[in-house]
């Protein structure tokens, strides 16, 4: 079983190293490592150069955004499964291991993934869920909504899957990659192992800002498409719950303008709701903490 490795890089050079080399140290070794990096200017991938691993593979473009990146490096690779990992992020050593396990007891899936742990600040704490088994995932949409299934440094896909999708959409900078977990996850099941082997590094990101004022994809998209929701009542409420929770984080941060925008965006899915959410982004801070509680 072998496995095409998707890194992209912008402006990540205090971080990649980390993230290559804990790829590199697998227990697993069957794969082939692609770093693609998106017209960095802090030197982005220099430190990869005195590596001498055959399964590593650098590759430069003009920054073209975080979706032609990862699609990029797919397009290098010829392997049944793809995994994403993100730069300033790292995986335990078992990793590939438990994925390879995962695969073999469970080959019906479309979507792989394991437990995680979040290093914020130097605060760590895990992120996986005791009442999910190992196995199947019997509502991804439901259960994504209270536990983090998949993310960009954890997640496998099987290439057929990802190819029929089309790939990560170019050009969008906020929820691109929940759209493809959604779209895979609605044409095949998702095996989950909640053991922890993954660290996510949770730092400031000057490109937060920019973002804020975007509208996440999946809303955009599941809004023009509403077909997707015919007999998948737990699709619409997850797709609804992206937006609510977008809106919150809009409100949080004292944006009125930037969560005016995702309130429209809401409305054209939900009326009702979208109607609510327009006075989170205005209440008193005491009630915008609470709301942020309920949807971790």
């Amino acid at each position: 079983m072998r496995f095409d490795i998707v890194v992209p890089v912008y402006n990540k050079a205090h971080t990649v190293l980390r993230a290559v080399e804990s790829v590199l140290s697998q227990e697993y070794g069957d794969f082939a490592l692609y770093v693609v990096d998106d017209g960095s200017s802090d030197g982005g991938v220099d430190s990869l150069n005195l590596i001498a691993d055959s399964r590593l593979t650098v590759v430069r473009q003009d920054n073209s955004g975080v979706s032609v990146a990862r699609n990029k490096g797919v397009s290098l690779g010829r392997s049944q499964y793809v995994c994403f990992l993100d730069a300033d992020d790292e995986w335990d050593k078992n990793f590939l291991q438990r994925i390879v396990s995962l695969i073999s007891d469970f080959p019906a899936a479309a979507i792989y993934s394991t437990g995680h742990r979040v290093n914020e600040d130097g605060v760590v704490r895990d992120v996986t869920s005791s009442s999910v088994r190992r196995g199947y995932v019997t509502d991804f949409y439901s259960l994504s909504r209270s536990v983090e299934l998949v993310n960009s440094s954890k997640v496998v896909l099987r290439r057929d899957v990802l190819d029929e999708i089309g790939g990560f959409p170019p050009g969008v900078k906020v929820g691109e990659d929940l759209y493809v977990w959604i779209r895979a996850a609605f044409q095949r099941k998702v095996a989950y192992d909640p053991s922890v082997a993954v660290t996510i590094f949770r730092m400031f990101d000057e490109g937060k800002k920019e973002r804020s004022k975007l509208v996440p994809y999946p809303l955009e998209y599941f809004s023009r498409n509403r077909e997707f929701f015919s007999g998948a009542a737990s699709l619409k409420r997850y797709v609804e719950f992206i937006g609510l929770r977008h809106v919150i984080g809009s409100g949080l941060n004292g944006d009125f303008h930037g969560g005016l925008i995702r309130v429209i965006a809401l409305v054209k899915l939900n009326f009702f709701l979208g109607l609510f959410s327009f006075f989170i982004i205005i209440p008193p801070p005491a009630f915008l903490r609470y709301m942020k509680r309920l949807v971790r």
